[in-house]
């Protein structure tokens, strides 16, 4: 016999309503879609209904790293992407996700990659030609 389904949200809110979840979340989503001109940690906070203590607080237990380690995760994720789905010239992938310039990139893009932004581009390139 099939268990009962589980009850729906209510008004499509997640079934799991942790205050603290919800505030990560939305601070998640504030720096994904504002990555290139991201305000300071206290006005993130602010947007997000809290402040800044408290933000660094739940978003370190939440995620397990802190609101600046996640910030840099996601550029880097982001210059990932543009590099592999766009022709964008890297000085301009830094500044669109919000590194001063393409150096600062490199160094961060290496460091967590372990291969420039160009030779990451270059490779990624070589896989999509046809070879033969």
């Amino acid at each position: 016999q099939a268990a009962a389904p589980a009850a729906a949200p209510a008004q499509g809110r997640p079934a799991e309503a942790d205050p603290d979840a919800v505030l990560v979340n939305a601070a998640k989503r504030l720096i994904a879609d504002s990555l290139g001109s991201l305000p300071g940690l206290a006005e993130i906070a602010r947007s997000v209904g809290t402040y800044r203590e408290k933000l660094s607080q739940v978003f370190r237990e939440q995620t397990g790293m802190t609101v600046f380690a996640y910030i840099r995760e996601a550029r880097i994720r982001r210059g990932e992407e543009l590099l592999r789905d766009t022709d964008i010239d890297v000085q301009d992938i830094a500044l669109m996700i919000g590194f001063n310039n393409a150096g600062n990139f490199a160094t961060a893009f290496r460091e967590r990659l372990g291969v420039t932004p160009s030779a990451f581009r270059q490779a990624i390139q070589h896989k999509k030609t046809p070879h033969g």
